[in-house]
């Protein structure tokens, strides 16, 4: 595939690695990429990858900040509320980042655990420089030129001034505020961030995407040329070798992901 995604352990892109980023074609379409949940990171619980082409994180907001005794971390029944009104570890966080042919998906669900309502300012950090990846990893720009974004009326829209390197990058925020319809795109200017406000009512669950699409002047792939190029990735896959294991099925799955993240490679 032409798209990889670089994260730290937090499945964010930071300024703290210099190779981190989702690049298409070796080109880094987004620099930085990071959640917030009122205006703060979550907390991270764990992570994982449930297939060769996703990255997978769990998280809670917010977290303690006082604590006692007990493997809960407290000695009470008390239970505190944040600055915004929410109770402690009331939000599970679980996100996932999946590359695809032509692009890059995040896919952020929210679930409220307290008996409370709540109201949550979500964020998509971003922005973009377009460095090659070898210019990444040796932290040395060869080529560099400005980037314009523009908001749009569901996302934002970076664009490299390069002459010679005609890249674009469209991202496309669900439930997120953007430009009016019908108005320039300097009605509401882009500020690194992509919110949205979610209001979840008590054990409720909110599911919010993030597509991320690079354009690379020719390289771009269309429907068609996506459509082709998955239909022969899932017939490459169905002529894998089939192991099966009736007394041990768990050890059957076992082999059946470790053959299919062999032929991801």
């Amino acid at each position: 595939s032409a798209s990889l995604l670089v994260t730290d352990e937090r499945g964010e892109c930071a300024e703290h690695d210099p190779v981190g980023g989702y690049y298409f074609h070796e080109a880094r379409h987004l620099r930085r990429l990071r959640v917030e949940v009122n205006g703060a990171t979550p907390w991270l619980c764990a992570e994982g990858s449930s297939a060769p082409d996703t990255l997978d994180f769990v998280y809670v907001y917010p977290e303690l900040t006082r604590f006692g005794g007990g493997g809960t971390d407290v000695s009470d029944d008390t239970t505190w509320v944040n600055v915004h009104g929410v109770s402690q570890r009331a939000i599970d966080i679980r996100l996932s980042h999946t590359v695809k042919l032509d692009g890059m998906e995040s896919a952020l669900t929210l679930v409220n655990r307290s008996h409370e309502p709540v109201e949550l300012e979500i964020a998509w950090v971003l922005d973009a420089d377009f460095a090659d990846i070898q210019e990444a990893q040796f932290d040395r720009r060869e080529q560099e030129a400005g980037v314009v974004s523009a908001s749009t009326e569901d996302g934002v829209e970076f664009s490299y001034q390069h002459p010679q390197l005609a890249y674009r990058t469209i991202v496309v925020a669900a439930g997120h505020e953007g430009a009016p319809s019908g108005t320039p795109d300097v009605a509401r200017p882009f500020t690194g961030r992509l919110t949205t406000r979610v209001q979840l009512a008590p054990q409720e669950t909110r599911e919010l995407t993030m597509t991320v699409t690079p354009i690379a002047g020719s390289e771009t792939l269309s429907d068609a040329d996506v459509s082709a190029r998955q239909e022969s990735l899932e017939r490459w896959r169905t002529a894998f070798t089939r192991i099966t294991m009736p007394g041990n099925r768990l050890f059957e799955s076992i082999v059946e992901t470790n053959i299919r993240d062999i032929g991801s490679f």
